[in-house]
Protein backbone atom coordinates (compact mmCIF):
# COMPACT_ATOMS: atom_id res chain seq x y z
CA UNK A 1 0.00 0.00 0.00
CA UNK A 2 1.37 3.36 -1.01
CA UNK A 3 0.96 6.10 1.60
CA UNK A 4 1.25 9.80 0.86
CA UNK A 5 2.05 12.05 3.81
CA UNK A 6 1.78 15.80 3.74
CA UNK A 7 2.03 18.67 6.15
CA UNK A 8 -0.94 21.01 6.33
CA UNK A 9 -0.74 24.53 7.70
CA UNK A 10 -3.41 26.96 8.75
CA UNK A 11 -3.18 30.72 8.90
CA UNK A 12 -4.14 31.96 12.38
CA UNK A 13 -3.52 35.60 13.32
CA UNK A 14 -1.01 35.95 10.46
CA UNK A 15 1.01 32.95 11.66
CA UNK A 16 1.44 29.64 9.89
CA UNK A 17 0.49 26.94 12.36
CA UNK A 18 1.30 23.30 11.72
CA UNK A 19 -1.95 21.37 11.93
CA UNK A 20 -0.85 17.80 11.52
CA UNK A 21 0.42 15.25 9.11
CA UNK A 22 -2.09 13.35 7.05
CA UNK A 23 -1.95 10.29 4.85
CA UNK A 24 -4.16 8.87 2.17
CA UNK A 25 -5.13 5.26 2.88
CA UNK A 26 -5.96 2.53 0.39
CA UNK A 27 -9.58 3.71 0.13
CA UNK A 28 -8.42 7.24 -0.76
CA UNK A 29 -9.57 8.53 2.63
CA UNK A 30 -7.43 11.13 4.35
CA UNK A 31 -6.32 9.95 7.79
CA UNK A 32 -4.53 12.05 10.41
CA UNK A 33 -1.12 10.88 11.60
CA UNK A 34 -0.74 11.91 15.22
CA UNK A 35 2.67 12.85 16.49
CA UNK A 36 2.15 11.53 20.02
CA UNK A 37 -0.76 10.21 22.11
CA UNK A 38 -2.81 12.58 24.27
CA UNK A 39 -1.51 10.86 27.40
CA UNK A 40 1.97 12.22 26.65
CA UNK A 41 0.69 15.81 26.66
CA UNK A 42 -1.04 15.58 30.02
CA UNK A 43 1.10 13.24 32.18
CA UNK A 44 1.62 14.59 35.71
CA UNK A 45 0.23 18.08 35.08
CA UNK A 46 -0.72 19.76 38.34
CA UNK A 47 -0.97 23.41 37.26
CA UNK A 48 -3.96 24.70 35.29
CA UNK A 49 -1.81 27.14 33.27
CA UNK A 50 0.42 24.30 32.11
CA UNK A 51 -2.64 22.18 31.34
CA UNK A 52 -4.07 24.98 29.22
CA UNK A 53 -0.85 25.39 27.26
CA UNK A 54 -0.72 21.62 26.69
CA UNK A 55 -4.33 21.74 25.45
CA UNK A 56 -3.31 24.40 22.92
CA UNK A 57 -0.27 22.34 21.89
CA UNK A 58 -2.42 19.24 21.33
CA UNK A 59 -4.86 21.26 19.19
CA UNK A 60 -1.99 22.63 17.14
CA UNK A 61 -0.75 19.07 16.60
CA UNK A 62 -4.09 18.12 15.09
CA UNK A 63 -6.27 16.86 17.92
CA UNK A 64 -9.88 18.00 17.98
CA UNK A 65 -11.13 19.91 21.00
CA UNK A 66 -13.76 17.23 21.55
CA UNK A 67 -11.06 14.51 21.67
CA UNK A 68 -9.09 16.47 24.25
CA UNK A 69 -12.22 17.21 26.29
CA UNK A 70 -13.18 13.54 26.38
CA UNK A 71 -9.66 12.49 27.39
CA UNK A 72 -9.46 15.08 30.19
CA UNK A 73 -13.09 14.55 31.23
CA UNK A 74 -13.87 18.23 30.60
CA UNK A 75 -16.54 19.90 28.52
CA UNK A 76 -15.60 21.07 25.03
CA UNK A 77 -16.49 24.59 26.17
CA UNK A 78 -13.86 24.37 28.94
CA UNK A 79 -11.24 23.26 26.41
CA UNK A 80 -12.18 26.12 24.09
CA UNK A 81 -11.90 28.66 26.93
CA UNK A 82 -8.53 27.21 27.95
CA UNK A 83 -7.20 27.82 24.45
CA UNK A 84 -8.48 31.40 24.50
CA UNK A 85 -6.80 32.02 27.87
CA UNK A 86 -3.47 30.84 26.48
CA UNK A 87 -3.88 33.20 23.52
CA UNK A 88 -4.40 36.13 25.89
CA UNK A 89 -1.17 35.60 27.80
CA UNK A 90 1.32 38.34 26.82
CA UNK A 91 4.77 37.15 25.80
Amino acid sequence: MRVKALLLTKKIKNEDIRISQYKEDKDKKVVRLRQKPLKDYFDDIQDIKIRNSKIKEAVMDGYKQSEIAEFLKLSRTTVSKAIKKVDQIPF
